[in-house]
């Protein structure tokens, strides 16, 4: 009798751990599925962006105001290609920003005539 509930024993956990195996794949390819689409979704803005910088709608590294939104950047370095972020050692903040083409310090607010629009770093 014993070796027959022992026996029995072993099929249910095996038994169980595939089970557990099955639903832990389904929920792998539910996160699949999800990372997917935002990455489709990801995708399909950076086209739009290339499709208003070909229909002119960033010129010159400035993004020209919106028809739909009505926002306008400015020509500065907090979206600027060019701007590096670091961490502040000192503490005093919690940033601190370099141009990456003459390697001074600056401020977000800061402009310059290399100024070259970045559109990651624009909220969409």
């Amino acid at each position: 009798m014993p070796d027959n509930f022992s026996t029995h024993l072993h099929y249910y956990v095996l038994l169980s751990l595939f089970a557990l195996l099955f639903l832990l794949q389904i929920w792998a390819m539910i996160k699949i599925k999800l990372m997917l689409q935002r990455v489709l979704d990801i995708y399909k803005r950076m086209q739009q962006i290339a499709a208003m910088s070909k229909s002119g709608l960033i010129a010159e590294g400035e993004l020209q105001p919106s028809r739909q939104a009505g926002v306008n950047y400015k020509r500065i370095c907090e979206w600027c290609r060019h701007r590096e972020t670091f961490l502040d050692p000192s503490g005093k903040g919690v940033f601190v920003y370099r141009c990456g083409l003459s390697k001074h310090r600056i401020k977000l607010n800061d402009s310059c005539p290399q100024f070259e629009f970045d559109p990651q770093r624009a909220p969409i």
